[in-house]
């Protein structure tokens, strides 16, 4: 039937009394829902264990230098990707592995005999239709289901503008709950703890194979260096020598050209200066073989004689110094290697500059490396262990009964529109006025 063109309040409201069956039976039924749900729902009780995780030194603990720049962002990225590790997989199968060992997850001392036999028959309803039970389905199930039951009951929550971290375990026994929360959080310590050494072992095998190139470089570089200044040494005393020899040996000895320089043969050459001098003098006075002139040019001859002598000790001098520097020539016969790395004077300074700082920046590295190693406190520590909540945190049963009341009180009211827009009897003279827009003739009074 067509309805009104215009309905007010009152008229909803006589709709709902005329149908009030239908919102009753409505509510009743939902708050028995809500009731069968309370009661055959397992109560969970929720533990939670506290952690605080220390980020990683930012500066080296050796120098004090500055590794690398950290902002809140950077920060806020390292306590998330740490928070969201506690439930890798890998880490919860080894949760596992140790709640069986400790007997957590097979202790048949739960309250599970205790409980009502509607509850065990809906727990195992349930299970068989695809979930999973703490007591019932773990023992029975491969191992990636037990993780993901395991994973379903664990919740992480890192804690705002700080460095910790609240990781939840729900389970239907509060004792229990907080077994598994503390194994989570321990296991979680280990596994950072193994991580990071881990790590820093392999940074310790990395900068020393890095380190053990850069010296096996620098080694070859200095050797070549060596190499290089013996055989210049050598090639210099050669040169030294040649030019003493050809001096001692010249008829002869020009004083002014002299490839040596000792305070001896500077007073010689003085002497020698004088004597020339003053026998140039006397030839102006006497002539032939005067007596004076003759001892003059005696004491001429003695002087140049003497220089001679010095020039040949030096020769025996620079022969000594050749000879030493042939043999250290020759003892460091250079490798291919080491032999075209001398071929390079400037090119070897530069590598050796170069080798020389890298060694030093990868030792410090490694030292570093070796000391946070060694005396690096944890990264992650249990600051609360794991305390259970007193009270189920479900099943929440006074929201499930405002829900369900809501809910009810809806459907009902739906329900009593939909019936009174289904209605096709016409019961009072407004009816006919609304519905077929015709007078009123008259009433047949109920008898």
């Amino acid at each position: 039937m067509a309805g009104p063109s215009e309905m007010d309040l009152r008229d909803y409201w006589r709709i709902l009394l005329r149908r009030k069956w239908w919102v009753l039976s409505s509510i009743v039924a939902a708050l028995a829902f809500a009731f069968v749900l309370n009661t055959l729902t397992e109560p969970a009780y929720r533990a939670t264990v506290r952690i605080q995780i220390t980020p990683e030194p930012s500066r080296s603990l050796l120098t004090g230098q500055q590794l690398g720049s950290e902002t809140s962002q950077s920060d806020n990225l390292a306590l998330y990707t740490a928070a969201e590790l506690i439930t890798n997989r890998k880490l919860i199968a080894r949760v596992l592995g140790e709640l069986r060992e400790n007997g957590v997850l097979n202790d048949d001392n739960t309250p599970a005999a205790a409980q009502p036999w509607y509850r065990a028959w809906f727990r195992d309803r349930t299970a068989s239709a695809g979930t999973t039970d703490a007591r019932s389905a773990v023992p029975n199930v491969a191992t990636g289901d037990e993780i993901d039951w395991l994973l379903a009951n664990i919740t992480v929550e890192p804690v705002r503008d700080t460095r910790l971290v609240n990781i939840h375990v729900d389970m239907p026994d509060p004792h229990k709950s907080e077994q598994v929360a503390n194994t989570v959080a321990d296991a979680f310590v280990q596994y950072q703890t193994e991580q990071r050494d881990a790590g820093s072992s392999s940074m310790i095998t990395f900068l020393s194979s890095q380190l053990r190139d850069v010296r096996n470089n620098l080694q070859r570089s200095e050797q070549a260096a060596a190499f290089l200044d013996a055989r210049t040494s050598r090639l210099a005393a050669e040169m030294r020598l040649a030019q003493l020899k050809a001096a001692a040996d010249a008829p002869q000895i020009d004083i002014d050209h002299l490839p040596v320089q000792t305070p001896s043969l500077d007073a010689l050459r003085k002497q020698l200066l004088d004597s020339e001098t003053e026998l140039a003098k006397a030839r102006e006075i006497y002539k032939g073989r005067h007596p004076h002139l003759v001892l003059l040019e005696s004491e001429n001859e003695a002087i140049r004689n003497s220089i001679r002598n010095e020039l040949n000790n030096a020769v025996i001098a620079a022969r000594n110094e050749y000879t030493a520097a042939l043999a250290r020539e020759q003892s460091l016969t250079p490798s291919d290697s080491v032999a075209r790395a001398a071929r390079n004077p400037a090119a070897l300074q530069s590598d050796i500059a170069n080798n020389r700082e890298l060694y030093n920046t990868l030792l410090t590295k490694l030292k570093d490396a070796q000391i946070a190693g060694e005396a690096g406190g944890p990264l992650v520590e249990v600051v609360e262990p794991a305390a259970a909540t007193p009270e189920p945190v479900r099943p929440r049963k006074l929201l499930n009964f405002i829900v369900c009341l809501f809910a009810g009180t809806v459907l009902g009211t739906g329900l009593a529109f939909l019936r009174e827009y289904m209605r096709r009897t016409i019961r009072t003279p407004q009816d006919v006025d609304d519905y077929l827009q015709l007078p009123v003739l008259g009433l047949i009074p109920k008898a």
